[in-house]
């Protein structure tokens, strides 16, 4: 078994004591995605997987130009090729966005790639090889794909699939894709369950699925690029009354304020403000868009404090994200800007936690001036700190290692499913009760930021605060609690709620 291993480089862009929040790690010397093509399509994949299931994140990035990269956490800071991988580096493809996820719920992640042209699914082997399986399950669409989002939407245990298609023409035959999962064996087109048909062929950028109204189900929400209006898709389970013939997907844009066209690129979607529902941030042209749910309100719409919060920024905005960057509970937000202009290079905000964010940008340790698009989250060096990789087109990737002082204490859940449950409990909503008496929600998802698979663990700061009680709703619909778990841990969790191990790390 041939192995190129890199032990990884930290530097400062700025100086060393200027930097509060994240270090550049350079890894470039293993891996050379320029990510360009000729014709100039943008678009970038990035995910954190756990490929072999080793407890490591490990990192999966796409090219255009080339073989796409698969690079193993060496568990000691590092990463290392391995050639027994190479059946998923796909040098003749041109890939845009990667999502993971567990099609057949073997317990072994696997990648779909959207792609210029054929998309591909990994199917991950006993987490020692890929094999690529498009084909003999039926996954023939050509389109021009940017990025998808998996979720089990109808609640029989297997994990679907919206495909996202940047319809140049507005065209059906370029129309994004709802894919049923037939338990592992193949995919059910049921995009014509999405009505109106309009709503499928708009310029997709970014897709997440997520149960915005707690009912249960997961929703999906689509942003789009050139004013064309975002999509906010309601599930309300089967079809039922002349309401599609699979599953009931109902178009609630307008009734919930979520159309807000845009020049859209990415999606962040986190509780910004602990009131115990999630908030839209987006980015776009020249504006960037915070869309602020009013469900624990009562009141069934979102409002626009894109001004309010501070996160509206005049720059060619791509990748968005939220995250706990110094673990005080509140989550901070990241955007991506494909400008050079050292005035609108790529943002960091801090939460001031009274729901607004300041601009930490200045030696935060990722001011590049590079064309970032694409961008991804999670703790690859098993810390309990969020870590950044992030895709600049025409260049390279990137890696942040997050260096933030503070010494808050921290939360994160890695789950497993079982039964009725999909292998990597996808939909199961988290919420932390903290000893401060703060609810923390997140939810398990797949998808979301740009092109991106973000860490499948939910990550929580606490703060000083130790932890009171974890309530977990799996997708069944059934709770499980856990009674003040330790801090400072990740806490594996098996359907329907035993600790199964607990691991803590300095």
């Amino acid at each position: 078994m041939l192995k190129l291993i890199f032990a990884l480089m930290m530097f400062s862009l700025t100086s060393a004591a200027g930097q509060d929040h994240f270090l550049h790690v350079d890894f470039s010397p293993l891996i050379n995605a320029d990510h360009s093509l000729s014709n100039g399509e943008l678009g970038m994949g990035q995910a954190w997987t756990d490929i072999n299931g080793d407890g490591y994140l490990d990192l999966y990035l796409t090219n255009q130009n080339g073989a796409n990269h698969i690079l193993l956490n060496d568990q000691s800071g590092g990463f290392v090729i391995d050639s027994q991988y190479v059946a998923g580096e796909l040098p003749n493809s041109h890939d845009f966005g990667v999502a993971v996820t567990d099609y057949n719920n073997d317990g072994f992640q696997d990648l779909f790639i959207s792609s210029f042209g054929p998309n591909k699914l990994l199917k991950n082997i006993g987490g020692q090889s890929f094999e690529e399986v498009s084909t003999a399950l039926g996954l023939t669409d050509s389109s021009y794909s940017i990025a998808s989002s998996w979720a089990d939407i109808n609640n029989d245990g297997w994990l679907d699939v919206y495909v996202v298609n940047y319809s140049v023409e507005n065209d059906l035959n370029e129309a994004d894709q709802l894919l049923l999962n037939n338990q592992g064996m193949g995919f059910i087109d049921v995009t014509a369950d999405l009505s109106p048909a309009i709503n499928l062929v708009k310029h997709g950028l970014a897709v997440q699925f997520i149960d915005f109204d707690a009912d249960g189900d997961m929703d999906l929400y689509v942003v789009n690029d050139k004013q064309e209006g975002n999509t906010l898709w309601r599930n309300d389970g089967p079809a039922v009354n002349g309401c599609g013939t699979y599953v009931c997907m109902v178009d609630v844009s307008n009734a919930t304020q979520t159309f807000r066209p845009v020049d859209g690129m990415g999606i962040a979607i986190a509780d910004y403000d602990l009131d115990g529902d999630f908030d839209f941030y987006f980015s776009s042209i020249a504006e960037q868009v915070l869309l602020q749910s009013q469900f624990s309100q009562g009141n069934p719409w979102y409002t626009d404090q894109s001004n309010a919060v501070g996160l509206n920024f005049d720059a060619t905005g791509w990748a968005t994200l939220f995250m706990d960057v110094d673990n005080d509970r509140y989550p901070d937000a990241y955007l991506a800007t494909a400008n050079v202009t050292p005035s609108k290079r790529d943002r960091l905000y801090i939460s001031n936690q009274m729901g607004q964010f300041n601009d930490a940008t200045v030696f935060s340790g990722i001011e590049d001036l590079y064309m970032t698009v694409g961008a991804a989250k999670g703790d690859y060096d098993n810390d309990g700190k969020v870590d950044l990789v992030v895709g600049n087109w025409g260049t390279n990737y990137m890696l942040y290692r997050n260096i933030n002082p503070s010494n808050h204490n921290w939360v994160k859940f890695n789950l497993t499913g079982g039964g009725d449950i999909n292998s990597l409990a996808i939909g199961s909503r988290i919420s932390v009760i903290t000893s401060s008496q703060h609810t923390l929600i997140d939810q398990v998802v797949s998808g979301g930021s740009h092109g991106a698979g973000n860490s499948l663990l939910p990550h929580f700061g606490l703060g000083a605060a130790t932890i009171d009680r974890v309530e977990v709703i799996w997708p069944n619909g059934i709770r499980s609690q856990l009674w003040a778990p330790a801090v400072n841990t990740t806490h594996i969790l098996a359907y329907p709620g035993e600790l199964v191990f607990a691991t803590g790390f300095d």
